[in-house]
């Protein structure tokens, strides 16, 4: 799991969304020719009947401005409006920020002393080609990203372990600029990957990642991390997420070839979890990436995008 730290969308306060069956497996290895079938005249009928609100087309969920977003020259990387105040400094972590940084992670995610990222084990990754920054308030370390070198059957590639923003300070784009920063010294270091995995409720921290950056759901991790962290009471799933950082254009697919998996709009339970472990784990293995996340905050719904590979 990332060591993230965006709350989830959820308001604990509201009443939980409603659940229904999960979604029939899609064909998504391969796109269909177009046809008549638009996402703003589905067919209940044609389901067995009404429609469950998690399996609404995605052209009921409302766009985004296109103002909000703009790619970046170096490679295609979207981003939100905005950037970070003059205030805070994202740069390279120094020896003396590291403890600082860990217990940022640490804390964020409620993490045990067991499970935390030891400083000792940031610096020496560190000279092994990896890459750890901060975000800072004058002095105070108010953010903190940590990656690792990786190598797999592609080539090297960045695999982040951790990412973390102190509450007071979230809401400035801090997490999106640790990334970005993330990538640019990255393909300075030669790396043309970046991976990490997250939880697949968190529809906060996939919407910066998949719609903010530009990276890809691309595997589901059924309990990825049971046995081996403090026991949350739920099975311990991860999504992956892979960043081409030279930019990878998203698939183009018509209303019929995109999936949407609803997220709980409140605090995930038990059930909210297998249903979208069953849905995301579904599409995967039909050939679907994960391309897009989409909040409606009128219907108060968020849905991770899946679309042909």
């Amino acid at each position: 799991m990332v060591l993230d730290d965006f709350a989830s969308l959820c308001d604990t306060n509201a009443p939980t969304s409603r659940r229904g069956t999960p979604d029939p497996l899609p064909r998504c290895r391969s796109s269909p020719a177009p046809t008549t079938r638009t996402a703003a005249a589905p067919d209940p009928a044609a389901a067995g009947g009404e429609i469950p609100r998690r399996a609404w087309p995605i052209g009921a969920l409302r766009a985004r401005p296109s103002s909000t977003r703009s790619a970046d020259d170096r490679g295609g990387v979207r981003q939100e409006a905005g950037r970070v105040p003059e205030r805070y400094a994202i740069r390279p972590a120094a020896p003396r920020d590291l403890p600082a940084a860990a217990r940022l992670i640490a804390r964020t995610l409620g993490f045990a002393p067991a499970d935390a990222i030891a400083p000792w084990v940031m610096r020496t990754t560190g000279e092994c080609g990896g890459i750890t920054l901060v975000a800072t308030d004058g002095a105070a370390v108010v953010g903190a990203l940590h990656s690792i070198a990786g190598v797999d059957g592609e080539g090297r590639f960045l695999f982040t372990c951790g990412l973390a923003v102190a509450a007071p300070h979230r809401g400035h784009g801090i997490g999106l600029e640790l990334k970005r920063e993330q990538r640019r010294r990255a393909l300075a270091a030669g790396y043309e990957r970046i991976r990490w995995t997250a939880d697949p409720v968190n529809g906060r921290a996939l919407r910066l990642y998949v719609a903010g950056l530009g990276a890809r759901l691309v595997r589901y991790r059924a309990g990825l991390h049971d046995g081996l962290r403090a026991d949350p009471g739920h099975s311990q799933d991860d999504v992956e997420l892979r960043w081409d950082l030279g930019g990878t254009a998203a698939p183009r697919a018509g209303p019929a070839e995109r999936h949407a998996v609803d997220l709980p709009w409140t605090a995930a339970s038990g059930a909210d979890r297998a249903r979208v472990r069953g849905s995301m784990a579904r599409l995967l293995a039909a050939g679907c990436v994960g391309t897009d996340v989409q909040v409606d905050h009128a219907a108060r719904r968020c849905a991770v995008v899946f679309t042909p590979r």
